[in-house]
């Protein structure tokens, strides 16, 4: 009856402890995947926005830039010579597209670049004043300039990044993961040491009780019952002293 009390006991604290432990794992990794989700969003858009702010800067110098070289074809309304400029500022690789229009809203030039596709991302359009003096911002309008910036660099760096996030992710999670499953091989062993060491203690007395009342009922009274305990078992070990002694007497 001990021993299989004992096993009870033993399975029962087992299973707590497996419980707990599962418990606290798996709040542990949820936590973990949580801020680890958070953390790549907040790169994700504080990237982004320094990368849209830099191409925002660079549409700005580009503009600048093309003003300074259509003003004189502009004013001389030479269409060839606008269109040099133009075909010369598509060149660079974030050049999307390029269109020159004159004062009345006519198209002088317009042309594509060899900026890669960005998937999904549309191009950044910036558009500028054409003025006869660029350094004058009161100067007479001789046109707008409309400015596509390709974002192909931003989306593949922002893919790049994502790719690196992700990779790290992936090597925190894991040591997340044994981590919580060392913590858990430890709460496992001392539960399961801890619960044998209490069994022990409290399926012992019940042992020698069980002892007892075997040789009391074979008639055996000579052997007193030692009461060493303070609480039910002891009560029990108790009237089990106080039965021997009067059959005894």
């Amino acid at each position: 009856m001990a021993s299989s009390l004992r096993n009870k006991y033993l399975l029962l604290a087992l299973s707590a402890v497996t419980a707990i432990t599962c418990l606290l794992g798996g709040l542990a990794y949820l936590e973990h995947r949580t801020d680890a989700a958070s953390i790549s969003a907040l790169a994700n858009g504080t990237v982004a926005e320094q990368l849209e702010s830099g191409l925002e800067a660079r549409a700005r110098t580009l503009s600048r830039v093309a003003a300074m070289r259509l003003a004189g074809p502009m004013k001389a309304q030479d269409a060839a010579a606008t269109a040099r400029v133009g075909r010369r500022l598509l060149k660079f690789a974030d050049v999307a597209s390029l269109q020159v229009l004159d004062d009345h809203g006519r198209v002088v030039f317009s042309g594509r670049g060899e900026a890669p596709a960005a998937g999904t991302r549309k191009p950044y359009t910036y558009e500028s004043a054409l003025l006869a003096n660029p350094a004058d911002a009161s100067g007479a309008r001789l046109g707008t300039l409309r400015l596509q910036m390709s974002r192909a660099s931003l989306e593949q760096f922002l893919t790049s990044l994502r790719h690196e996030l992700a990779r790290q992710q992936a090597l925190d999670a894991r040591r997340v993961e044994t981590g919580v499953l060392g913590l858990s091989l430890l709460l496992l062993a001392l539960g399961t040491g801890g619960a044998a060491l209490f069994a022990a203690r409290l399926t012992q007395p019940i042992s020698q009780l069980v002892k007892s009342a075997e040789r009391i009922g074979q008639g055996d009274y000579t052997q007193p019952l030692p009461v060493l305990r303070h609480d039910e078992i002891g009560g029990l070990q108790a009237a089990l002293e106080q039965m021997r002694q009067k059959l005894r007497e």
